[in-house]
């Protein structure tokens, strides 16, 4: 059965509300209407359908109620919906989860406030398996790629990319992992999308300050969070090495002048294993390495080749494309559950 997109789901979602105002989740001619316009991805034809499914059968009528009373009714009528899809309709656990998922996040709720019934079931899939390097895993909301095992844990790095638009730092300034508004965001907004025993398994871990490898710019220093990205030199230790790292350019200059582009990057035989899409579509993504300078940051482009001398700071695409629009692809670790 085809896996969910349920960021696309739920900034559709959001963007529907945002255009037509709360009450469309009523009006499910209004809502198709306007959902269709916000994916129109053929990849996407799934998803969509569903969302639309579900304002019809009374999904969207039922989250108004908790909207228009108090918060208390929230999991109330969460766990209505659920049984609405599962038990009237007879939808997998799985596809009510992501349909309930999309709509508590495009309406800015806490996952929290789902009934365990109706988020546990992608937890529950690893609950009573070993984590196995270089598989693909359901945690929350997203798929992730098993990275690293290590005992009771496992790094995980996002299937796909998660959001796009978000700079490495709001304003243009020399900056480090440490003090970037990227990394405040991911350890609370982005950190809101999962569910409280979900938050329990991401583990706090020190993240290294790793200097440039062929700039030295100044990484800063080390902290400790639950959600991050990677550095260039695990990129290249995960998704595979082929020795360019160490074999600093020779056009590169000690002022980090360049002749070309491709001479302060990493391109080579893995750049397949590291292009990465959102809603169907490839972009670049951040890393939180520097780049020449601290006004800058390391990425890996549409076509995963590793770009550090990296971009500046502040750069969130505008209202360009999605394919020049700058994406998250977070990393967290993860313990796994005991018997």
């Amino acid at each position: 059965m085809k896996r969910l997109n349920s960021d696309a789901m739920s900034s559709a979602v959001k963007e529907v509300v945002s255009l037509c105002g709360i009450d469309v989740l009523a009006d499910a001619n209004k809502f198709q209407a306007a959902v269709r316009d916000f994916m129109f991805n053929s990849a996407l034809c799934t998803e969509q359908q569903l969302l639309i499914f579900s304002v019809r059968i009374g999904i969207g009528e039922e989250l108004l109620k908790a909207i228009k009373n108090s918060e208390n009714d929230r999991k109330r009528v969460l766990l209505v919906a659920n049984d609405l899809l599962t038990v009237e309709y007879g939808f997998l656990q799985s596809r009510s989860n992501s349909i309930l998922e999309a709509f508590a996040l495009a309406l800015g709720w806490n996952l929290s406030d789902i009934p365990q019934s109706a988020q546990s079931s992608s937890d529950d899939h690893m609950d009573n398996k070993k984590f196995v390097k270089g598989t693909v895993v359901p945690f929350g909301r997203y798929q992730w790629h098993v990275l690293y095992v290590k005992e009771n844990s496992a790094l995980l790095l996002s299937d796909e990319i998660t959001d796009i638009g978000v700079p490495y730092n709001r304003d243009l300034r020399d900056v480090s992992w440490e003090d970037s508004s990227l990394r405040t965001w991911l350890n609370t907004e982005f950190l809101k999308r999962f569910s409280q025993p979900q938050k329990k398994r991401i583990v706090k871990r020190q993240i290294r300050a790793e200097n440039n490898p062929w700039y030295n710019t100044d990484a800063g220093a080390s902290v400790n969070d639950k959600v991050f990205l990677l550095s260039i030199a695990e990129i290249v230790r995960y998704f595979g090495n082929s020795g360019q790292l160490k074999s600093r350019p020779k056009h590169l200059c000690a002022d980090g002048t360049i002749q070309d582009d491709l001479f302060c990057a990493i391109d080579d035989k893995y750049n397949r294993s590291r292009i990465a899409t959102y809603k169907g579509e490839t972009t670049w993504w951040w890393l939180r390495s520097p780049g020449d300078s601290k006004s800058k940051a390391a990425y890996v482009n549409a076509d995963g080749v590793i770009f550090l001398n990296g971009e500046l700071v502040a750069d969130d695409g505008g209202t360009s494309c999605v394919g020049v629009r700058p994406g998250l692809r977070p990393a967290i670790w993860i313990q796994h559950k005991e018997n």
